[in-house]
């Protein structure tokens, strides 16, 4: 059975339910069958959604199905056939409406050549079918299946609203905002998919339409809540069909959901709701990047990245694994292409990154959350995998100034100590030499270090008495 014969089979049982029509446009939308009583009167209503200007330039790039609608609320479904990567044929299903069809808003647009086509319009109207957004969808992914063979969910539809005329409805207003929140969510979700973090344009527009969330208009912070509370249940869900492991995705769910609740300002709650975004694009670039990675090694990089701020060893993560410590070492870094201390280590600039654009904590509190042993440790590991200081980052407490202002100096510094501090072992000075010993104490390191290295150096002077 050919693509035809299947199509008039799938008209048919449509037909059982509801009366739509069936038109096939070639690779320049010009139309070449309809199903419709009138092929004029078809064109023209196809012709009026300003369908070409809008698929025209997606043909090259389009394989999933199109839902487009117009001003008037005419809806079509298109689905594209294609042949050698080339579309040959377009085909569509409709007009069909999601409320009673406005006959006088055409009447009104004087699209209508004469009378004969307006009473067949009229009586076109009186049998055109109202569905319900979700029937349609399900004839559509019917069309797909038919013409393609591939299967495809409701959420891989796109949605084409055409720019508004000037003659326009209340009710037609309000139609295109509730499609246009349809087609950014859309959107909202595909960059997830895509792992496009910086995809600032889809977030602009989602927050956008925070004036038409339904929620408590009255309280700007409520319904900030909700809008963003949204945006993180897309983002999770998009994050799940992208391959992101379940219990990642409901264990980020709900830390950011609590994150929501204890927010206290607009502003903060939309600082939340780029970070839920930026992180689950990350998580999901990072799922796909890792396809060749074992599970129990990609489950291991999963909790280290969610438990940045805890402290444990190489061996708790090797049993967590099920494997022998140096096993679990040598298959992490062949897997991952680090080290598993260097991984941890990028996890928690990661995450220092967050904290510090959240700024709520100055960069000292970030290293002690961070279990680093040292502000200056954490500065110089931030500068290794960034290749900026934490304090051009953030707008957090800049570092003390002292004098080993930077890693180089301070390995440099810590290089003598020890060069010197062997030296004095070989030719042992005598009890109350105090000169070396001075000049030991001049090389500056940080404070927990100093102490427990001034020990050690009166441990040894005073050895060799």
């Amino acid at each position: 059975m050919d693509i035809r014969a299947k199509i008039e089979f799938l008209m048919e049982l449509i037909s059982c339910s509801h009366r739509l029509s069936y038109g096939s446009l070639d690779a320049s939308l010009n139309l070449l069958s309809t199903s419709c009583p009138s092929r004029e009167v078809y064109d023209i209503l196809l012709s009026q959604s300003g369908y070409r200007n809008y698929l025209l330039p997606k043909l090259s790039s389009c394989d999933t199905p199109w839902m487009m609608t117009d001003v008037i609320g005419f809806v079509w479904i298109a689905v594209f056939e294609r042949s050698h990567n080339k579309v040959h044929t377009v085909h569509l299903i409709g007009p069909a409406c999601f409320q009673d069809a406005p006959l006088q808003a055409l009447l009104n647009q004087n699209v209508l050549p004469g009378k004969n086509a307006a009473d067949t319009l009229t009586g076109l109207l009186c049998t055109l079918p109202i569905l319900s957004f979700t029937d349609y969808l399900k004839y559509g992914q019917m069309l797909h299946y038919t013409v393609t063979g591939q299967k495809v969910l409701p959420g891989s539809f796109y949605l084409s609203g055409f720019p508004p005329q000037s003659s326009r409805t209340g009710q037609a207003t309000a139609r295109r905002q509730s499609h246009a929140a349809w087609a950014c969510e859309q959107a909202l979700t595909r960059a997830v998919k895509e792992g496009r973090r910086d995809d600032q344009t889809v977030l602009d527009e989602f927050f956008a339409l925070l004036p038409s969330c339904p929620g408590a208009k009255n309280d700007p912070v409520r319904q900030t809540k909700e809008h963003v509370r949204l945006l993180l249940f897309l983002c999770s869900r998009a994050a799940l069909l992208a391959g992101l492991p379940p219990h990642l995705a409901y264990t980020l769910q709900d830390t950011y959901l609590q994150d929501i609740e204890a927010a206290v300002s607009a502003a903060k709650i939309r600082d939340i709701g780029q970070t839920v975004f930026r992180d689950f694009a990350d998580r999901v670039q990072n799922t796909k990047a890792q396809s060749a990675v074992s599970m129990p090694i990609r489950d291991i990089c999963d909790y280290i990245r969610l438990h940045c701020t805890e402290k444990y060893s190489i061996a708790d993560l090797g049993r967590q694994a099920g494997y022998a410590e140096y096993y679990f070492s040598k298959k992490f870094k062949k897997e991952t292409g680090m080290s598993v201390n260097d991984f941890i280590k990028q996890a928690k600039i990661e995450h220092a990154k967050k904290l510090l654009l959240d700024k709520t904590s100055s960069i000292q509190q970030i290293s002690e959350a961070l279990q680093f042993c040292s502000q200056s440790y954490f500065a110089e590991v931030f500068q290794h995998f960034t290749g900026m200081s934490p304090a051009t980052t953030g707008t957090g407490t800049p570092p003390p100034k002292s004098p080993c202002e930077s890693p180089g100096t301070y390995r440099k510094k810590r290089r003598d100590f020890h060069l010197a501090l062997r030296f004095s072992l070989f030719k042992p000075p005598l009890v109350g030499d105090t000169l070396l010993f001075k000049k030991l104490a001049r090389i500056t390191l940080p404070s927990p270090n100093r102490a427990r290295i001034s020990s050690i150096a009166r441990f040894a002077f005073s050895s060799f008495s």
